[in-house]
């Protein structure tokens, strides 16, 4: 990541929300930093999905319960590496991802 990154206001905005509602403090360590960061850095940090929506399979569990492959050969994940390599704007990464949180949450509201 290039030192004189500028991120955009709205993610900035989004952090400064999470410190507002912990008394003025980011918690490091929470899930919502960590959201933060992935969304500011998608390349170099991983999304960390809230406990309890994802279930750990093996690539064949996987391949089994999707119909998919679990692995790419080296052109499909050259094509998929330049597919990434043309995600630029992080904020519309992480509008989505609220989006979809808060759709979640309102069907587990109505169950």
């Amino acid at each position: 990541v290039p030192a004189n990154r500028t991120l955009p206001q709205e993610l900035v905005a989004r952090l400064e929300q999470v410190a507002q509602q912990h008394d003025g403090v980011v918690p490091l360590h929470g899930r919502l930093f960590s959201q933060w960061m992935h969304f500011a850095y998608p390349r170099e940090c991983s999304y960390p999905h809230a406990a309890g929506t994802t279930k750990l399979m093996s690539s064949k569990e996987w391949s089994q319960a999707t119909g998919m492959k679990s692995s790419l050969g080296r052109e499909e994940l050259e094509r998929y590496v330049e597919q990434l390599r043309s995600l630029d704007e992080p904020a519309d990464s992480w509008q989505q991802q609220q989006r979809h949180e808060q759709q979640q949450h309102e069907q587990q509201q109505q169950q």
